[in-house]
């Protein structure tokens, strides 16, 4: 009886070990992109959340279908997006920190990438490095992941690196950032990092 509880005990104790490892989120880096440049009139630091209104955001669903929610200003320093299965939001902490934030909110669809930028968005993606980097970007916040729920590894790309009106692109500065899940990012996963957004135009 005593070896059966010993196994009993054993089973659970891997099926819990088990259940962490699907449940433990976790961040695989960043993947540079190659992509055209472009330029900008002027980079500067405070962003709020009208600004964060400019993003344009494109959704890939695991269905494989495509979603392009838009932020909606909730405050002035907080804007969501709302999808079919998803909320993103974007909470201005100070000017060099944003929190974004991605939850499930149900159904048998899930996501796979969210990418963030494009024409028509006034909001830079500012890296750490180089430091110093573009004129008026300051010290810069590469993405930070925070305490998040899901089996799947998260990867950042950056893309379309900006530049100050003739001088090129130094490489700190981006109008484009994609963050692709490694599995599904389905029914109560939870996404929190934090960046660094300037107002770019």
């Amino acid at each position: 009886m005593k070896n059966g509880h010993t196994l009993a005990l054993l089973v659970s104790s891997m099926a819990i070990a088990a259940t962490s490892a699907a449940n433990a989120a976790s961040f695989g880096g960043f993947i540079p992109v190659v992509s055209l440049p472009r330029s900008v009139a002027t980079v500067t630091q405070g962003v709020n959340s009208a600004d964060v209104t400019s993003i344009p955001v494109a959704v890939t669903l695991c269905s494989g279908a495509t979603e392009f929610p838009s932020f909606v200003a909730r405050s002035a320093t907080i804007a969501e997006a709302v999808g079919s299965c998803y909320t993103i939001r974007a909470t201005i902490l100070g000017a060099a920190v944003t929190r974004v934030e991605i939850n499930h909110t149900g159904g048998a669809n899930g996501i796979m990438a969210v990418k963030f930028g494009g024409p028509g968005s006034v909001i830079g993606f500012d890296r750490t490095n180089p430091n110093p980097g573009t004129v008026g970007s300051s010290t810069g916040r590469d993405v930070t992941f925070r305490p998040s729920v899901g089996g799947w590894v998260l990867r950042a790309s950056y893309s379309e690196p900006i530049g100050v009106g003739a001088v090129p692109p130094v490489g700190d500065v981006y109008g484009q950032l994609t963050l692709a899940f490694s599995t599904c990012f389905d029914i109560g996963d939870y996404l929190n990092i934090e960046l660094d957004l300037d107002k770019a135009n």
